[in-house]
């Protein structure tokens, strides 16, 4: 199988940073068209020997695919046309507690691709059709603004609480930001939260402006038990 290898550029910026310990490799972000990849339920992407490592669970259901992980192998089976099965590799991290698997060839198996974007220090994902995985959230009318950000980004989530079904998904630019739209996958579907959210009679939406004292930084409630959260970022 080919593997996705990051162009010179990367892979000499992680050399020249500060020495990590290769076992806990540090997160790299993930954006879906114009949407960050800012939330998992086990764990967001991280870079290892230059391939992009994703959680195989919400790696296959962002990418549109259906899956069945066990030890040693992921195998994916596509939902259009055509139905084919791969089988993609599944390695290990943090004490061999976690697996990870190669976004770009599991990508690529589902029609769609992934490039580096060395500016902004993320990977992209793109292509793709119909409805399916993060494009469940693509018909929102967040991805039609001319004000969206694109830029670098750091996500965290704060510690739940015991009892409390949300917490707190924090988003870090390097340039002031408007607001912000979380859509989460939860059971059932997807819940969104901020600025896109529909408004109800009861419940309007006035949108939900990032730290006015720090507009780099927004933070709002998602889902605990969601299996992914993707962001859409505005520009003022």
């Amino acid at each position: 199988m080919t593997r996705f290898l990051f162009p010179a550029l990367l892979l000499a910026t992680l050399a020249c940073a500060a020495p990590r310990d290769p076992a806990y490799p540090e997160p790299v972000q993930v954006r879906f068209g114009n949407l960050y990849w800012v939330g998992a339920k086990t764990l967001l992407p991280r870079v290892v020997n230059g391939q992009v490592l994703a959680p195989p669970v919400e790696a296959c259901d962002l990418l549109g695919l259906t899956c069945e992980l066990n030890n040693e192998n992921l195998k994916a089976t596509r939902q259009v046309e055509p139905f084919t099965e791969q089988t993609f590799p599944v390695s290990r991290l943090y004490d061999e507690h976690l697996r990870m698997t190669p976004l770009a060839p599991l990508a690529k198996f589902a029609g769609q691709s992934v490039s580096w974007d060395g500016r902004n220090k993320l990977a992209v994902v793109s292509g793709g059709t119909g409805s399916l995985g993060w494009r469940y959230a693509f018909p929102s009318p967040a991805t039609a603004q001319a004000n969206t950000y694109l830029g670098p980004l750091r996500a965290s989530q704060t510690r739940p609480n015991t009892g409390q079904p949300d917490v707190g998904q924090i988003v870090f630019a390097e340039a002031p930001l408007k607001n912000v739209t979380f859509y989460s996958k939860v059971t059932g579907g997807l819940r969104m939260t901020g600025e896109f959210t529909p408004s109800t009679p009861d419940n309007p939406n006035r949108g939900e402006p990032c730290n006015r004292e720090n507009p780099k930084v927004c933070e709002l409630p998602v889902p605990r038990d969601a299996l992914w959260t993707l962001a859409y970022l505005s520009k003022p």
